[in-house]
């Protein structure tokens, strides 16, 4: 069966897969930082792959196309380490890979929120989360003792997010027409 992890960035997905030949990086291949549903379907159901990896980015088509995954993140008190570890990456790719002034602000400035977001807000999401000195093998070790997530489940998630996503719009809607 083929199992689908929704990787935190800097959890090592990129070190996993260079050294297990049965895994693959969707964020490596092409298909878009925010891909539709339908393209991350089309991929899903054409790859030949026992583990397949996607960045927080993928989240909502994902749960769109309704195919099951696990979220693997950190625990939010391993801010620091992680901001160290995206620099040192950043340095040691020569600026090719996470870790700039952008990249920082982003995950590093919304860190408590993005774990909050995957943790709490997302109702009834398989979530694994690595203690200091976990890394992704160490979550795949956790998922395969578990039951897979179910297109039951997925759907079920999917819904309760869309409604979320409309609250979010009709909030945001709400505050502009105050402002203005």
């Amino acid at each position: 069966m083929k199992t689908l992890i929704l990787g935190f960035w800097g959890v090592g997905k990129s070190e996993y897969v260079k050294s297990h030949p049965g895994v693959i990086d969707l964020t490596d291949n092409k298909i878009g930082e925010f891909p539709s549903a339908e393209a991350v379907l089309k991929y899903w159901n054409d790859v030949n792959y026992d583990i397949v990896m996607a960045d927080p980015w993928f989240e909502k088509a994902l749960l769109k196309a309704g195919i099951p995954f696990y979220v693997v993140l950190p625990t939010e008190d391993r801010k620091e380490e992680f901001r160290t570890n995206f620099i040192r990456r950043y340095q040691e790719t020569d600026g090719n890979y996470g870790g700039d002034e952008i990249f920082l602000d982003t995950v590093i400035g919304n860190w408590e929120r993005l774990i909050k977001h995957f943790r709490n807000e997302v109702p009834n999401l398989d979530v694994i989360e690595l203690q200091s000195g976990q890394w992704i093998g160490d979550a795949l070790d956790i998922i395969q003792k578990q039951d897979p997530p179910t297109k039951e489940k997925q759907a079920k998630i999917s819904r309760l997010l869309e409604v979320y996503y409309d609250h979010q719009l009709y909030i945001k809607g709400i505050l502009k027409n105050y402002m203005a």
